[in-house]
């Protein structure tokens, strides 16, 4: 999910990957830490901010990023093709209900 976002939104920093994760920053430290060293993304310090670190990926990040097959995004696209799309709907209130009982 980390390289998807960094994807996303390039130069993101830590505070906001663990905002949009719903994780404390600290949660991220050794992720971000291991996919740095494999290679997948790249650290910079903010220019306007030296506590803060922003985070890119790398040409290997950005292969990772264009995966589809086996995914966990083709494994959810595959079982909601297979539902009727009532089932899918009900499914989607029940996980915006869990969503928001989970908002801080």
């Amino acid at each position: 999910m980390v390289i998807r976002l960094v994807g996303r939104y390039p130069a993101i920093s830590a505070g906001e990957l663990a905002r949009i994760l719903r994780v404390h920053p600290s949660t991220l430290t050794g992720l971000l830490k291991r996919l740095a060293r494999r290679g997948l993304l790249l650290r910079a310090v903010d220019s306007s901010d030296a506590r803060r670190a922003l985070f890119t990926l790398t040409s290997k990040g950005a292969a990772v990023d264009k995966m589809r097959r086996g995914t966990v995004e083709a494994a959810v696209t595959a079982a909601l093709d297979s539902l009727h799309e009532r089932d899918v709907r009900a499914a989607a209130a029940v996980l915006d209900a869990v969503a928001s009982a989970m908002e801080w």
